[in-house]
């Protein structure tokens, strides 16, 4: 399995923390949006940062890799979700080495 250096250094943030998009929601009850406000650590650039750690992740790395979660798949290297993860959870130089390594 290839892992990308700045995933590598990172050690798993994404995994640490997670952003979905602030906006409404149509749940039909009218109060999912209110919820996912009430539970969000950091709103960031339209983005609601919460900050629950994964448990499936062990030392860094996912435990379930090869069957992780599809919004695990499709969450890209450099994103708003990956900066927001890194800047929040990995402050510091250490964030600064990760953001370097990121294209």
């Amino acid at each position: 399995m290839d892992i990308h250096p700045a995933c590598a250094l990172c050690k798993g943030a994404c995994c640490e923390s997670f952003a979905i998009p602030e906006r409404p929601f149509n749940d039909g009850e009218g109060d999912t949006n209110d919820w996912i406000q009430a539970h969000a650590d950091i709103v960031v650039h339209g983005m609601i940062l919460v900050q629950r750690p994964c448990k499936h992740l062990a030392n860094g790395l996912c435990s379930i890799y090869p069957d992780r979660f599809t919004c695990c798949k499709e969450q890209a290297i450099g994103s708003v979700g990956c900066l927001l993860s890194i800047q929040c959870w990995r402050l510091g130089e250490e964030a600064d080495a990760i953001l370097a390594l990121i294209d």
